[in-house]
């Protein structure tokens, strides 16, 4: 039993909770890309308009992000597995940060800012790294509200890409070379972080940028931080096969709660069309961003050679994993816990011995954090891995849902690729229900 207990690892209060809202602001690519042409003011010196939600430093705002902590801590997961090729690293990168995070920032129904003196809590480098982090978590959610789904880092992306086909490690380099002649501006990153695609195959290319921005000032980091990045993603936007429509700079700027500034934290964009047509591309097969989607979730799960067989489009040596599953009404979603993160999962009698644990001491609440996916597409993936030159195609109702839609045993965050991260919540009056099913992968 204790050994039980051990693999199970649980959580107190340092669990996500609540939700806000960010403003958003549409800038003007001419605006962001104009030599010394400010684009920051007082929110007092811009003209009035009813229609606007907020008037800004930066303009007015049409319309605003709703996050909740758990769907934010989710994105964040996501775009952490995407990056990363070492299975700890990714399983701590993609978890830790919700739980080392979880104070800093303040969800109180309102616009989303840091805890009092939460800029200054931490060393310069980490403050910035945290804040790209913070800001990526904030772009995914933006582009699932203007309708993708499903994304893939660029990076890794376009190796597996010249992997398929072959291209030589020469030839890589030259290609490597070609896109840094580009760049007007010595930037450390070249690469633009995100490939999109909504559920019809419709791709975009977006970079994300976060700053915290210090208290009493105007962000002046928006011109520069959304020049670069439309710069990053232009570089490759008649690079990458099928072409992308649109091209993305987003940036999500934060304040603490106690700022003075006649401002709140806030979210700008600029989203050009792109003109270009592809001169020089790699091949990517059409289904290319969909297996990068899962299969690096995959690979957080613990299902790391049916991950990398995925993303890759390869093949692989399946056998018989056996996953808990459970279920919201007609969806159902095979999990791992978050210290379990193998590829046989917990058995049953496993969960039962934790059960009756729980049982033996009443009044006890237990909160076990966990990631899943949608059953039917973990169905799909087993068809897939077996058959790498078919089209994959996952099958899904995509909506994202909310949390007042869940059952009191559970809290957490559903995204529209029917990924799962959150908690089941043992001791309470009603319990999860909990199966085993077979999955060959």
């Amino acid at each position: 039993m204790c050994e039980t207990l051990r693999m199970l690892e649980v959580l107190g209060p340092q669990l996500p909770r609540g939700s806000s809202t960010v403003p958003i602001v549409e800038l003007e690519k001419s605006a962001v890309s104009t030599p010394n042409r400010r684009i920051v003011r007082s929110p007092q010196k811009w003209p009035n308009d009813d229609s606007a939600l907020a008037t800004t430093c930066l303009g007015h705002a049409k319309t605003e992000l709703p996050i909740e902590a758990w769907q934010f801590y989710h994105a964040a997961a996501k775009t952490e597995l995407a990056g990363s090729f070492d299975e700890d690293a990714v399983k701590m990168g993609a978890l830790g940060i919700a739980f080392q995070t979880a104070s800093l920032l303040r969800w109180s129904g309102e616009t989303l800012r840091l805890r009092r003196s939460g800029i200054f809590s931490r060393k310069d480098s980490s403050r910035t790294a945290l804040a790209g982090r913070f800001g990526e978590a904030a772009t995914y959610l933006f582009m699932l509200q203007q309708g993708y789904i499903y994304w893939d880092h660029i990076p890794s992306l376009l190796e597996r890409a010249m992997n398929d086909v072959r291209i030589s490690h020469n030839e890589q380099v030259q290609f490597a070379q070609l896109i840094k002649k580009r760049f007007k501006r010595k930037t450390p990153e070249k690469e633009p972080d995100f490939a999109f695609e909504t559920g019809q195959g419709v791709v975009a290319l977006a970079e994300a940028k976060g700053a915290f921005v210090p208290p009493d000032s105007s962000p002046k980091m928006v011109k520069q931080n959304l020049a670069e990045g439309l710069e990053q993603v232009d570089a490759w936007a008649n690079l990458i096969s099928p072409q992308p429509k649109k091209l993305f700079a987003v940036g999500l700027y934060l304040r603490e709660e106690a700022d003075p500034y006649p401002d709140s934290s806030l979210l700008a964009f600029v989203d050009p069309e792109t003109d270009a047509t592809a001169d020089e591309t790699v091949p990517f097969r059409n289904d290319w961003i969909r297996r990068g989607n899962y299969g690096a979730w995959l690979i957080g799960m613990g299902l790391v050679g049916a991950g990398m067989a995925l993303r890759s489009a390869q093949t692989t040596d399946t056998s018989a994993r056996h996953l808990v599953v459970i279920s919201f009404g007609e969806e159902s979603f095979a999990i791992v816990t978050k210290s379990e993160m193998k590829a046989l999962g917990l058995a049953l009698i496993e969960w039962n011995v934790f059960l009756a644990l729980i049982r033996s001491y009443p009044g006890v609440n237990v909160d076990v954090p966990i990631m899943g996916i949608d059953v039917s597409i973990l169905r799909s993936v087993e068809d897939i891995i077996v058959d790498a030159d078919a089209d994959f195609q996952p099958d899904r109702k995509s909506m994202l849902r909310e949390s007042s839609e869940w059952p009191a045993w559970f809290s957490g965050s559903i995204l529209p690729d029917g990924t799962l991260f959150g908690a089941l919540h043992f001791g309470r009056s009603d319990k999860p229900q909990l199966s085993v099913a077979e999955f060959r992968l």
